[in-house]
């Protein structure tokens, strides 16, 4: 949802004077309802490079719907499955987390209280900064500020932060006013992209001719495969499971789609011919 707030505010404003936007936004007011979060990352690596993004990107899923996220951590060396169990620490710290958001539940944006590690931005509560000279860039929520000695970021505009309410009416404003100035070049745009619409993007090999000796053969494994596949699908209902062999070696005909199921000549035997083939291979 591209600025779901905002976007859904003005929409109904405009409802109200009996206006409507360029741009058909669904109106769901359940969008305007408060909201508080918490974010818990889990990894396994013991240096930061590995999850430098990681708490950036969940910040991605709140801040268009203007939730307010009330706390956040990153745990690491959580290398096997559940493995965080044995971080004794980072058990109290998650509970402590879920204590954070439950408190806050319904609480409005402009009133929840921020009770997580502190971070470098004063929006978002992080270290990951873009740098233009001396200008600087929160690009986790686009806060701006200027570089000092030590060095140290003086925070000159927090309005430019995407988790202010001030950038995304902004935006919505942007998408409203790129809205408008498309909706004469309509025709044209419909007209550029018949161009694509004709693109096929399905990549097939191509079929290289059987020799006439191997076409018996592959009949007999399109038969069997075939058998398989009804077999999979629960069209053979009379069969048991002891009655039909899928190698192990042939995953693509046990996943239980019959997209998948490719001719296995050699590989599949039905009925007598499982049971003599291993006959064969115990006499050997």
């Amino acid at each position: 949802m591209v600025c779901g707030v905002s976007v859904i505010a003005r929409l109904l404003a405009l409802r109200s004077r009996g206006r409507e936007p360029a741009v058909p936004f669904r109106v769901d007011e359940r969008v305007l309802k408060p909201r508080v979060a918490g974010f818990l990352a889990v990894g396994a690596s013991l240096t930061p490079q590995w999850k430098t993004l990681t708490l950036p990107i969940m910040h991605t899923t709140t801040f268009s719907m203007h939730i307010a996220v009330v706390d956040q951590v990153q745990f690491a060396g959580a290398g096997t499955p559940r493995s965080v169990v044995l971080d004794a620490d980072a058990l109290d710290r998650a509970a402590a987390l879920g204590r954070n958001v439950v408190g806050q539940l319904g609480v409005a944006f402009d009133e929840a209280r921020y009770l997580g590690p502190p971070g470098l931005c004063p929006m978002c509560h992080l270290d990951v900064v873009a740098l233009h000279g001396a200008d600087v860039e929160c690009a986790t929520c686009g806060a701006r500020g200027l570089l000092g000695p030590g060095p140290q970021v003086t925070w000159t505009d927090l309005s430019t932060s995407v988790i202010s309410m001030a950038e995304k009416q902004a935006h919505a404003v942007e998408i409203q006013e790129t809205a408008e100035r498309h909706r004469d070049l309509r025709p044209e745009i419909e007209q550029r992209a018949l161009a694509f619409e004709a693109y096929d993007r399905t990549v097939r090999p191509e079929r290289t001719p059987l020799p006439a000796r191997r076409r018996g053969a592959d009949f007999m494994s399109r038969a069997l495969s075939q058998v398989v596949r009804k077999f999979i699908v629960g069209e053979l209902r009379g069969e048991t499971a002891g009655e039909i062999v899928i190698p192990s070696c042939d995953p693509a005909a046990q996943v239980g789609n019959p997209r998948f199921i490719k001719p296995v000549s050699g590989k599949v035997l039905v009925g007598r011919l499982a049971m003599t083939a291993g006959r064969r291979g115990r006499s050997g």
